[in-house]
C-alpha cells in the first residue's frame, strides 16, 4: 500500500485538492496565480511562503504537503481517541470541571510533566498527548488545592501543561484545540506573573498561527515573544540569563526554572548532559553546517560526546559545548 510520504509534493497537492476543487479555485483560495499552482503540481520548486499559502487554501499543514504527516482523515484510531480525551480535559479543566481530585505531590507532578515533554521532543506525539492530558488534570487539581501564597507556582505548572497540550494538538492538525489550549496557557501565565512563561506561550501561539498559514499574526506573536523575553542591561542575575539562553534553545521552564538547579553552572551541566547529548549524536551522524564551514571539528565533537557519556562533567571545558549547540541550531534554521 502506497504511503503518503511515497508521493511527490506535486502529487500530494493534486490529491489534497481533489476533483472538487479546480486549480483556479485553489489559486483564488490561496491568493496565488494559477501558473504557480500548475508549477507546484508539476513538481516545480516553490518557496516556503508559497507552501504556506497553499496550505491555507487547502486547509491543511505544510507538513502534510511535504509528506511529513499524513492528512488528518488518515489519522489512526488511537490518535483520534487521544485527541478526544485531550480536548475534553483541556475544556473541562478550564471550566473548573473535574478538578476536585487529590493532587499529586509537587515533585511527582513536575516529574510527570517532564516525562510528557520528553515524549513530545522525542517525536512520540500520541504518547505525549496522553501524558499531557494527565498533566493538565493533575496541574489543575494542584492549583485548586494550592494553599495561599503558592498559587503562582501551581499556575506555572498548569501553564506548561496547557502549552504542551496545544503543541500536541497543533502537530495533529487539531487547530481549534491548539488555539484553545494556548489561550488557557496564556491566561495562567499572566496570572502567575511569570514573564518567561508569558513569552514562551506567545512563541507557541506564533507556531500555531504559522501552521494555520496566518503569517502576519505568526510574525507579530513571535516578535512580541522575543521583545518581552530579551534581557536588558539591567539584568545581571546569572541564573535568569542562563534561563533566557536555554529558552532560546527550545528548553522549557521545567529545565530553565528547575528548583533543584540554582546556579548557572548546574543549569548548563544539566542541559548538556541530559538534553544536548542527543543533538550532538545526531550532528555526528547526519552532519552539521558547522562542519561544512570548518567552525567545528567533527572528530573533536565526537571526543567531547564520549567524554560527556563516560566521564564527570568539567565546567571549564564542557560548558563551551553550549555554544556548539546554539550555533548548530541557528545555522540549521537559516542555511
Amino acid at each position: 500500500m502506497t504511503q503518503w510520504s511515497d508521493y511527490t509534493t506535486g502529487e500530494r497537492l493534486k490529491l489534497l485538492r481533489g476533483k472538487e476543487m479546480t486549480q483556479e479555485r485553489l489559486a483564488e483560495a490561496s491568493g496565488l496565480a494559477v501558473g504557480t499552482i500548475r508549477k507546484a503540481e508539476q513538481g516545480g520548486k516553490v518557496g516556503l511562503p508559497t507552501l504556506m499559502r497553499l496550505a491555507g487554501g487547502l486547509h491543511t499543514d505544510v507538513s502534510v504537503i511535504l509528506g511529513e504527516q499524513a492528512p488528518r482523515r488518515a489519522m489512526a484510531g488511537t490518535d483520534r481517541a487521544m485527541l478526544r480525551e485531550l480536548s475534553r480535559t483541556v475544556h473541562d479543566t478550564a471550566a473548573d470541571v473535574g478538578t476536585d481530585l487529590a493532587p499529586p505531590a509537587p515533585a511527582a507532578l513536575a516529574a510527570g510533566l517532564a516525562t510528557a515533554w520528553d515524549s513530545y521532543r522525542a517525536g512520540s506525539f500520541a504518547q505525549a498527548g496522553v501524558l499531557a492530558a494527565s498533566a493538565v488534570r493533575n496541574a489543575a487539581a494542584a492549583l485548586r488545592a494550592a494553599p495561599a501564597g503558592q498559587e503562582c507556582a501551581a499556575r506555572g505548572m498548569l501553564t506548561d501543561a496547557y502549552r504542551l497540550a496545544a503543541y500536541v494538538a497543533n502537530q495533529h492538525g487539531a487547530r481549534d484545540l491548539a488555539f484553545a489550549a494556548i489561550g488557557h496557557a496564556q491566561q495562567r501565565a499572566e496570572q502567575a506573573a511569570d514573564p518567561l512563561r508569558v513569552a514562551m506561550v506567545a512563541s507557541g501561539r506564533a507556531w500555531v498561527y504559522l501552521r494555520d498559514a496566518r503569517l502576519d499574526q505568526a510574525q507579530a506573536a513571535a516578535e512580541a515573544s522575543f521583545v518581552s523575553i530579551e534581557p536588558t542591561y539591567r539584568d545581571r542575575d546569572p541564573v535568569l540569563l542562563a534561563a533566557y539562553r536555554l529558552g532560546t534553545l527550545g528548553l522549557g521552564p521545567e529545565v530553565t526554572r528547575s528548583r533543584t538547579r540554582e546556579s548557572f553552572a548546574e543549569i548548563v551541566e544539566h542541559t548538556l548532559t541530559v538534553h544536548a547529548k542527543p543533538l550532538f549524536a545526531a550532528m555526528c551522524k547526519d552532519g552539521s553546517p558547522l562542519f561544512d564551514a570548518g567552525l567545528v571539528d567533527p572528530d573533536g565533537l565526537r571526543t567531547a560526546l564520549r567524554r560527556l557519556e563516560t566521564a564527570a562533567y568539567r565546567e571549564e571545558g564542557d560548558s563551551q559545548l553550549l555554544e556548539v549547540a546554539d550555533l548548530h541550531l541557528a545555522a540549521s534554521a537559516f542555511l
